[in-house]
């Protein structure tokens, strides 16, 4: 897996769901252009609340964030052929710690992370 950024699609849906106190030096503005700013920069919290900029963490941190903090796990299955070549990837079942499936998985991905990219936000939308 490569550190790959959330979309701004997934990071508007990050911020309809209360991800805005996220700490980082990564933001979309609101038209989707994405920045990557100095670390030491301290943007205030209005910014973040009123739509200004949307944070943009990577996959990997918000696959965590739904795990620790909802108790949902997203996780891409590979597909495999008889010589167990993975030639794609599809979103597996999201499920809660407790087993139950919230989502059913879908698609034909070409990469890992694009898998992970529609869990993400099929996630997101069940919160």
């Amino acid at each position: 897996m490569k550190l790959q950024l959330v979309s701004f699609e997934t990071s508007k849906l990050l911020h309809e769901v209360g991800f805005v106190g996220y700490k980082s030096n990564r933001f979309y503005y609101k038209d989707g252009t994405v920045n990557i700013g100095n670390p030491s920069e301290d943007w205030t919290q209005w910014e973040w609340t009123q739509g200004i900029r949307f944070v943009a963490p990577y996959q990997h941190e918000v696959q965590s964030w739904l795990r620790n903090t909802h108790k949902v796990h997203v996780n891409p299955i590979p597909y495999l052929q008889i010589d167990y070549k993975v030639t794609g990837y599809y979103v597996g079942e999201i499920i809660n710690s407790d087993g139950n499936i919230l989502y059913e998985g879908d698609g034909n991905y070409h990469t890992y992370e694009d898998s992970l990219e529609k869990g993400i936000q099929e996630a997101l939308k069940l919160l």
